[in-house]
């Protein structure tokens, strides 16, 4: 990010788990499930090629931490 300065490029954001956490309570979300980005989450289809044509060997991960929330009833 500092090399990128004086460009225009995506600003990366972080957040720890407690503040997420505090901000889903206040509009009244519960936090309904948690997959962390270092996970398998994403399962691999028979024959699920790669853009670059190589084919998928394994389920794969997202990267990024994410919270699914759900609104309190």
């Amino acid at each position: 990010m500092v090399g990128n300065v004086d460009r225009r490029t995506a600003l990366s954001m972080f957040f720890d788990r407690p503040a997420i956490e505090f901000w889903a309570r206040e509009p009244q979300f519960q936090v309904a499930d948690i997959l962390d980005g270092h996970k398998d989450h994403i399962a691999k289809q028979q024959g699920e090629l790669y853009l670059d044509g190589r084919e998928v060997q394994r389920p794969l991960m997202l990267g990024q931490t994410v919270y699914v929330l759900r609104k309190a009833a």
